[in-house]
């Protein structure tokens, strides 16, 4: 009997735990979800905006500053992608040794009542029990 309730808790508390890991996964995919439409966003307003900047005369600096343009936004996308990618693989790391601190802590508590339930019955054994003559 002990035996599978220590077993349904550690399934119940994987499962929670997958279903974290999962939560987890879906907001990092909706996050790069945004960053990839804000980068586009920004990229399509430089291309507007050197279009319409009157102080460009020709086509060919018009050209070159919208290359220009380009290179710095697209470092600042992979910085930022960079970025983002080592702030979710650290919520990661945190999350799975949170998991593994509640898992090592579940087993001790489990080792612990199972200790105690040992005590209590040698104990129980070794009282004297109460006879009856009659």
């Amino acid at each position: 009997m002990r035996g599978k309730c220590v077993l349904l808790l550690h399934r119940m508390m994987e499962t929670t735990q997958l279903a974290q890991m999962k939560q987890l996964e879906a907001k990092h995919e909706r996050e790069l979800k945004e960053m990839n439409a804000r980068q586009a966003k920004i990229s399509m307003e430089t291309s507007k905006e050197v279009a319409n900047d009157k102080t460009l005369k020709t086509k060919q600096e018009k050209d070159r500053r919208l290359r220009e343009k380009k290179q710095n936004n697209t470092k600042k996308f992979m910085d930022e992608r960079k970025t983002q990618t080592i702030k979710q693989n650290r919520e990661k790391e945190k999350l799975k040794a949170t998991h593994d601190k509640q898992m090592e802590e579940l087993s001790k508590d489990i080792d612990n009542l199972i200790e105690m339930y040992k005590m209590e019955e040698s104990e129980y054994e070794m009282t004297s029990k109460t006879e009856f003559f009659a």
